[in-house]
């Protein structure tokens, strides 16, 4: 299973990590050069068979310049590098999410908890880049987040609170929009419907976004009205066909409705485009069933429709 395909943009992100170490930087290609031809789920053991090069390896991860941060500086590198060296400037997509990693069986490495208070990893929040059709580019956020067990189910002041790691993502883009003149659209979770990333998003230059919308929320301007019973009455204009999966996890074509809207919400600065989108049934005949249908917040009029309806 090869990880790394020949192309322009890898080469650059590869490229972009400096060690400043010409010893480093020669033991980091021999080990790039052996996931390059091998199979990357076999064990380290497995993967450097020679005793010297396993040991140059863990010598090479336990060395105190090998971080983090050294990694995803060089793929931002190569990522703007690569960016600027197109003609084009057509909008790229920031998919943003969160990972947990597991270490319940390592008693003596604490990471602290990740959802239980017995739970032992890290929590990892992504921001991967894909091009305007959808094509993976690289990693260009990655926030570790490190909670520890003295806090656990502590409230906590909002400069501390983990809504923070979508703010840092957005930040991270404006960046990247600033360096290439590139626009980004940021999809993100129900987790990133908060107030203060939908107005963060439209306070950063040339960063959109869209949210999974999840929470019936509060409007304003509409007397007693939230935005699930308010959706209903937005503007219908088209149609489309998405392919949904059913019950029993079988794919089919189905035809959905695309409404759409401005609503002033609560708390939240600039109105925020709705578009709603449901599942029509299409034959009477057929067994009833609950229709799909699912809602996304964004932050212009109608822009870029094909990021908007995706299920």
């Amino acid at each position: 299973m090869r990880i790394f395909e020949e192309s322009r943009c890898i080469t650059l992100q590869m490229q972009g990590i400096q060690f400043n170490h010409l010893d480093r930087k020669s033991r980091y290609q021999q080990v790039i050069s052996v996931l390059h031809s091998s199979n990357v789920s076999l064990s380290f053991p497995t993967l450097f068979k020679d005793q010297h090069q396993l040991k140059g390896f863990y010598r090479l991860i336990n060395n105190k310049s090998f971080s983090h941060s050294t990694f995803i500086s060089g793929y931002q590198s190569g990522l703007i590098q690569y960016s600027t060296e197109l003609e084009k400037l057509e909008p790229w997509i920031l998919v943003q999410d969160t990972m947990l990693t597991s270490f319940h069986t390592r008693k003596v490495l604490d990471l602290g908890y990740t959802q239980t208070e017995r739970s032992n990893g890290l929590i990892l929040h992504h921001g991967l880049l894909l091009n305007d059709v959808f094509m993976p580019l690289g990693l260009l956020h990655q926030q570790v987040i490190h909670r520890e067990r003295e806090s656990y189910k502590q409230a906590r002041p909002t400069e501390d609170k983990e809504t923070k790691k979508w703010i840092e993502a957005l930040k991270t883009g404006a960046e990247f929009s600033g360096q290439t003149g590139r626009p980004l659209i940021h999809l993100m979770d129900w987790e990133a419907n908060v107030a203060g990333i939908i107005n963060a998003a439209n306070s950063l230059d040339r960063q959109y976004f869209v949210i999974r919308a999840a929470q019936n929320r509060i409007l304003t301007k509409v007397l007693s009205e939230k935005l699930f019973t308010c959706m209903p009455s937005l503007y219908t204009d088209e149609t489309i066909q998405r392919q949904l999966t059913n019950g029993q996890g079988k794919t089919y074509l189905a035809t959905c409705t695309i409404s759409h809207g401005q609503l002033n919400i609560k708390s939240v600065t600039k109105p925020v485009n709705c578009v709603w989108v449901k599942e029509l049934q299409q034959d009477a005949t057929k067994d009833k069933k609950e229709l799909a249908e699912w809602l996304r917040l964004k932050m212009r009029p109608f822009l870029y429709i094909n990021y908007l309806v995706m299920n």
